[in-house]
């Protein structure tokens, strides 16, 4: 480790990755065994810097100790909202102003606080591109609109933890409109709320990915999900299906919505113990009509991975991928027809159990032959 980074940054650095997982921290490390440039960027566009009034002064005392612009260096940024002592919201924090080239941007604010912070979010962090709201902190979505309309370069929106009636609070003013670089949401919780009131507008967002965390089958056609594919299906590129463990769960409901998606080039579904990613794609492949797609990803079962990054494969979760031949057989003489000729890749995770790979090369011959399947042991 060279002088240039003080030892208090780099326990400050590593207590929060202690935070956020196992496996940050095991690539951070990495980075960190020279300590020099450009590996020091790497590593601090790796990290959440979490910032409160308090916070951030301590830190830019530990990292202006240091010989490189660390500041420069930041990429993610969390702001936390607190009060002073008679209640009221802490004005804007100079010191961020520092932190011009932040490119992911994570608000966990009251409605009050947001429309303040109006006045100095955009043009503090200009390079914004992915906004995060934590959705258990305002009361609906009426400032985060406000909020979204200050990035016009905006290209991802995320919201976090909404609840039942947190969509539907306010309605979005039908003559809203998105950014027009905003290209990919991920609703963590109630989706179909939250394009209820997308379906709603008179200018339909295009977008080109879908995050789905609480997938729990396919949307049937009067659905805000099914409207939403029909009306702008065509545009959508990347589909991300990950189930989740508490909501019903049922495939009862044909994939028919899945015609409207004619560009889609990439198709991810995650799974549960009991709820199968090759058993979700046997049911959407007779309603694919995407001759674009080219990679399907089928991934073990991660737990809450989507939402916290947290990968936990067990033993018992990693082989049920192939108690059920007939499925992945079914898989393969579908993915052998014409519709899917431009198909180049079938990313199967096997959860760390090697010795599957042969069983699963047998069940799917076609596949294997085009030499489009590919083991992620």
């Amino acid at each position: 480790m060279t002088a240039d980074f003080p030892p208090e940054l780099v326990h400050l650095i590593l207590d929060h990755l202690q935070l956020i997982g196992s496996s940050s921290l095991r690539q951070c490390a990495l980075v960190c065994k020279s300590w020099q440039y450009p590996s020091s960027s790497r590593l601090f566009a790796l990290i959440t810097l979490v910032v409160t009034p308090d916070a951030i002064d301590s830190f830019f005392a530990v990292a202006d100790t240091s010989l490189l612009p660390l500041a420069d260096f930041i990429r993610k940024l969390r702001l936390e909202e607190e009060e002073d002592a008679e209640g009221g919201v802490v004005r804007p924090i100079r010191a961020l102003e520092r932190l011009r080239r932040v490119q992911t941007l994570s608000l966990v604010m009251t409605d009050s606080a947001l429309e303040r912070a109006r006045d100095w979010l955009s043009t503090t962090f200009p390079a914004v591109h992915t906004l995060t709201f934590h959705a258990y902190r305002p009361d609906s979505m009426r400032p985060i609109l406000a909020v979204i309309s200050d990035f016009p370069a905006l290209e991802k929106l995320v919201i976090v933890r909404a609840s039942a009636g947190f969509f539907a609070t306010h309605a979005f003013p039908p003559d809203y409109v998105f950014p027009p670089r905003l290209r990919a949401v991920f609703i963590t919780h109630k989706i179909e709320a939250f394009f209820l009131q997308i379906v709603s507008l008179n200018t339909i967002p295009q977008f080109a990915s879908i995050t789905w965390p609480e997938f729990g089958g396919w949307p049937h056609a009067g659905s805000a999900m099914g409207t939403y594919f029909s009306c702008a299906g065509a545009a959508l590129r990347h589909l991300r299906l990950c189930p989740g463990f508490r909501q019903p769960f049922s495939l009862a409901v044909e994939a028919a919505a899945l015609r409207h998606c004619t560009g889609l080039r990439s198709l991810y579904i995650g799974s549960t113990r009991d709820r199968r990613p090759h058993t979700i794609l046997l049911s959407a492949l007779p309603h694919l009509r995407a001759p674009e797609l080219a990679l399907i990803t089928l991934a073990p079962p991660y737990g809450r991975s989507i939402v916290r990054g947290a990968d936990l494969v067990s033993d018992t979760d990693a082989d049920i991928h192939l108690d059920d031949p007939d499925t992945w057989r079914g898989i393969d003489k579908a993915l052998s027809g014409a519709l899917f000729a431009g198909l180049e890749t079938l990313d199967v995770a096997l959860g760390g159990k090697a010795w599957l790979g042969p069983c699963l090369v047998r069940h799917m011959p076609l596949c294997a032959a085009r030499g489009i399947l590919v083991l992620n042991h």
